[in-house]
């Protein structure tokens, strides 16, 4: 089956960076007023670059989960396929989040560039700017599943699902007696190990979001 995939990425790569560069304004702006506040109190600035890590992670998860929706909406209302317009929103969470990883190079006090420069840390550097970038496309994948999952289960589906995710959280942090810790003790240990978990998460979150799109029942969005 041919997919016209150009002109529909296209369009979103357009949408897609008006979205971004919104982002990274708002946190430049969030970072030089929290910088000016520290300063005029004379505290420290070391930690800026942390807040802005995570909020551009929140920002990929969140923006997934908006635009899994009215893509597919958008793509079926011009005749795209499901697949075409699937393999589109992976694309475009894979472009976003590069960009965001370089945003995040930019805003953390442009150490991730001095140290490509520099050579020194190479090694190091790339295994974190992997990981960077597994985490945040890790993020969109999830917020793109939870996504399209709620919008393939009935009401009494979505409970059960919600509750399914509170005795899983529940499970994670130690309520019915499992103990993690070692287990997270053995993951810290090799980056290698992180990239690994992440890259079979990343696989699950796609293929579970595909399944859930096949048969979604898909409204306008007045409808939907």
């Amino acid at each position: 089956m041919k997919m016209h995939l150009k002109p529909i990425f296209l369009y979103y790569s357009k949408e897609l960076a008006k979205g971004i560069l919104a982002c990274f304004l708002t946190l430049l702006l969030m970072a030089a007023l929290t910088t000016a506040i520290l300063y005029v109190n004379g505290e420290t600035i070391s930690r800026t670059s942390v807040s802005l890590t995570g909020s551009l992670f929140i920002f990929a998860f969140v923006i997934a989960i908006v635009a899994a929706r009215s893509q597919m909406r958008l793509a079926l209302q011009f005749g795209i396929s499901r697949l075409t317009a699937f393999v589109n929103h992976l694309l475009c969470g894979f472009l976003l989040s590069a960009f965001l990883f370089l945003c995040n190079g930019l805003t953390d006090k442009g150490q991730f560039f001095f140290k490509y420069a520099t050579q020194k840390f190479a090694g190091l550097v790339f295994t974190d700017a992997v990981f960077q970038f597994l985490v945040l496309f890790c993020l969109y994948l999830f917020g793109t599943f939870l996504s399209l999952l709620f919008w393939r289960l009935n009401r009494t589906g979505a409970i059960v699902v919600i509750v399914s995710m509170i005795v899983l959280i529940n499970l994670a942090s130690g309520l019915f007696g499992v103990n993690l810790i070692p287990f997270a003790k053995w993951l810290v240990a090799s980056p290698s190990r992180i990239i690994l978990l992440l890259l079979l998460l990343s696989g699950a979150f796609g293929a579970g979001s595909w399944f859930a799109l096949r048969r979604a029942n898909i409204h306008g969005a007045v409808a939907g």
